[in-house]
């Protein structure tokens, strides 16, 4: 029976620690990383039709500004 209780107790934290957020540093990736990984996903975006070039330009720019990005990425 103890041994019941320890293993639904044990289980009982791995549930409340799945329960938490994720702890992520965003010091440790570099905004420009980020921002190239986002332009891949906005050239993606523009090649099926979903956005126009138009609307690339302004979310990257919007992007690098807000994020302070420094590497330039012809689009």
């Amino acid at each position: 029976m103890k041994q019941d209780e320890a293993s639904n107790i044990a289980f009982e934290d791995r549930l409340q620690a799945c329960d938490r957020p994720f702890s992520v540093k965003v010091e440790s990736t570099s905004p420009d990383i980020n921002y190239c990984g986002m332009i891949v996903l906005l050239r993606k975006l523009l090649e099926y039709g979903c956005i126009t070039e138009k609307e690339l330009k302004m979310i990257a720019a919007r992007i690098a500004a807000e994020n302070h990005v420094t590497v330039i990425i012809s689009i």
